[in-house]
């Protein structure tokens, strides 16, 4: 009778309980229609209003298949006020026009519906945050971007997830901190990684009829049985270009005996194959740059270095793994390639000199270099063929500017004064006594005398 009456009473404070939570309950429904109605149509990032503003752009993602996560950005130098990649080893952008069409579509963004206030749909619709920890079989995770101010404050933060289907540039996007998960228009095509998409993609920045000159050296890098690398020389070559006849000429051959260059002029029937230099001056025109690596301590700027390289074994491992090797050459270390080196003169008067060392397959070609290739040529690019490491130098050819011949400054007034006179005299040619110098006439015809003229008797005419 007790316990009876004991559950009748936990029943009505249990009934008492339960009423007043569901009279007191959050109308879920109600605020999410109000939430939506203050939402849609609205702009996501309210004080993002000026591209010009942005100074740091970041590209967060997850590739799924590879279980791997990438990290593109680059951000504007506030001492030299020049774009540089941070996630490239800081090198140089020309990326001012391709932020600002980053970074325009994120001002104004306006919010077309709402998907989903539930979590559990983030991962259907492609949002879950890259930039938080993401087990290697995650899937459904969304490309972060994210764009700074000069002082570091967030303007846009967004994640972009799955495209909406049969809605053209609709996206399912989410703001890290919000579990909403909103439509809206974007065009996702500036959000690109693609390293060269942010650069200047021209390795040297010349046309193939600026090139007057190739030079070659062709060698070869062998291991040796006892150790090291050693190094097999088979000829060098420079080349000249004359633009008036269209024409080349060989400055200088040489081939190898016994290590020695000895210098080898053509056989007779041989000849230049022109058309082979006109498609090298191409080839060196069309030199990309597809990916960068920092150099590896004790290699100078100007690649130049010092025996303390031939100390660093990580910087030699480094340099070894990409083709390139340091020889000894009395004081100096001097770097050779297993491709061989080119040489390329400009009628500018820069020369460039290109060590090509190994291909390198961790570079894939973009999707949009890949649109429209032959089977073979997709081949080629997914094996790294067409991507091979290069050291580049540039020099000034000084020839192309002789040294210009200088007057002397005056030290006093009384000089100056008398430069001025001088430079505003004629020059006077040196005078030499007429009898000094005798003047040499060409001999005149010799006129006969009067008398001779009278007395000479005239020719008789002949008889015809």
């Amino acid at each position: 009778m007790n316990e009876g009456r004991t559950t009748a009473i936990f029943a009505a404070v249990a009934a008492i309980v339960f009423g007043l939570a569901w009279w007191t309950r959050p109308d879920a429904i109600s605020n999410e229609q109000d939430l939506e109605a203050s939402i849609v149509g609205k702009p996501i990032f309210t004080s993002f209003t000026d591209p010009s503003a942005a100074t740091s752009f970041q590209i967060v993602k997850f590739d799924e298949t590879l279980g791997q996560r990438e990290r593109f950005e680059i951000t504007k130098d506030k001492s030299s006020n020049m774009w540089k990649l941070p996630s490239h080893d800081d090198y140089p952008a020309d990326a001012a026009e391709q932020v600002r069409d980053a970074t325009t579509p994120l001002i104004d963004l306006q919010v077309l519906g709402i998907q989903s206030f539930d979590r559990g749909d983030h991962s259907l619709l492609g949002v879950i945050n890259p930039d938080e920890d993401v087990s290697v079989a995650e899937t459904g995770v969304g490309m972060l971007v994210r764009v700074k101010d000069a002082e570091s404050t967030v303007l846009a933060n967004l994640i972009v997830g799955k495209a909406v289907e049969n809605a053209e540039n609709q996206h399912y996007v989410r703001v890290p901190t919000e579990d909403a998960v909103y439509i809206v228009e974007l065009n996702t095509a500036p959000f690109t990684t693609d390293f060269k998409k942010w650069i200047k993609g021209k390795l040297l920045d010349v046309q193939s009829f600026d090139i007057a000159k190739i030079g070659l050296r062709d060698y070869a890098v062998l291991p040796m049985q006892g150790g090291g690398y050693g190094m097999s020389r088979n000829f060098n070559a420079d080349l000249n270009f004359d633009a008036s006849s269209n024409k080349w000429s060989i400055e200088r051959f040489g081939t190898f005996s016994n290590g020695q260059e000895v210098e080898t002029p053509l056989a007779p029937g041989e000849r230049l194959q022109e058309s082979s230099l006109n498609a090298l001056r191409d080839a060196v025109q069309d030199l990309e740059i597809v990916g960068v690596r920092r150099k590896p301590s004790g290699l100078a700027a100007d690649l130049k270095a010092d025996k303390s390289l031939m100390e660093n074994q990580e910087s030699l491992t480094s340099l070894y793994s990409q083709g390139f090797f340091p020889q000894e050459r009395g004081d100096e270390v001097e770097i050779y390639a297993t491709g061989g080196e080119t040489l390329v003169g400009t009628t500018d008067g820069v020369n460039y000199l290109l060590r090509f060392g190994e291909t390198d397959s961790s570079i894939k070609a973009s999707e949009d270099d890949e649109e429209g290739l032959e089977e073979e040529e997709e081949d080629e690019l997914e094996s790294g063929g067409l991507s091979r490491f290069l050291l580049v130098t540039a020099q000034v050819d000084h020839s192309k500017f002789p040294v210009p011949e200088l007057k002397p400054q005056p030290e006093t007034v009384e000089e100056m004064l008398q430069m001025e006179r001088a430079d505003a005299e004629p020059e006077d040619s040196p005078e030499v006594a007429a009898e000094e110098v005798p003047l040499e006439l060409p001999d005149a015809p010799v006129q006969p005398k009067a008398e001779e003229a009278e007395t000479a008797p005239a020719a008789e005419p002949k008889e015809s």
